[in-house]
């Protein structure tokens, strides 16, 4: 009997990680390159959270703040016509200075 249980869990669990919702939690907009917002935000961000990352070219830029089991904020930066657009995925619901993180990408938009 906990044998089925316990399989059951883990199907349950893995859906659950499979099925990460791919549209962005927030979206902006700038008329800066993606590369001056990704500047701008990267100290902010990484005074909040010393392990955020960044990776990034001409047309792309990315921000990743990582726990230890995986990637709790993510800040893409596209380049477009007039601009940037900004995406941020949160994958934490309840993260520490989510507001002062929401706060530094305002800036600097």
């Amino acid at each position: 009997m906990r044998l089925p249980v316990f399989s059951l869990l883990c199907v349950i669990g893995l859906a659950g990680c499979a099925s990460a919702p791919n549209a962005p939690s927030k979206t902006f907009t700038s008329s800066k390159s993606p590369e001056e917002v990704g500047s701008c935000i990267l100290p902010k961000w990484q005074a909040l959270r010393p392990d955020t990352e960044n990776t990034g070219n001409q047309r792309h830029y990315r921000l990743t703040v990582s726990s230890k089991m995986a990637a709790d904020e993510i800040l893409d930066i596209y380049k477009t016509q007039n601009g940037s657009e900004v995406s941020w995925y949160q994958r934490e619901p309840l993260s520490f200075n989510r507001g002062a993180l929401n706060k530094a990408v305002r800036e600097c938009l």
